[in-house]
């Protein structure tokens, strides 16, 4: 069963002191973030939650620009079809992945 997630685009808004609220479109927190104790800085996991939805759709683009370049009738050496094969591959899963909700 695919999983929907909140709708994008994400905002964010720092609330404290390396604390961050994070927004859907609709104006609803679902995420907070605050410091890290093993030193990481929050702004770098607030960028990535930010720009996930936009991520998840070029991923999805990116495999089918993978699938045409991967057609049989598509002039690729050997070795670059084996190479864009697994990355399609790989990103397909990755994609199944957040379809389906799995976080491990």
């Amino acid at each position: 069963m695919i999983k929907k997630h909140s709708p994008g685009p994400f905002r964010c808004s720092k609330v404290g002191s390396g604390e961050w609220d994070v927004f859907d479109a609709n104006g609803v927190v679902i995420a907070y973030v605050g410091s890290m104790a093993s030193g990481t800085q929050p702004e770098g996991n607030i960028a990535l939650l930010v720009a996930s939805p936009d991520l998840e759709v070029m991923l999805a683009e990116t495999i089918g620009m993978l699938s045409a370049l991967l057609d049989d009738r598509s002039p690729l050496p050997a070795a670059a079809r084996s190479v864009l094969r697994k990355q399609h591959d790989d990103a397909l899963k990755l994609l199944h992945r957040i379809a389906h909700g799995v976080t491990t």
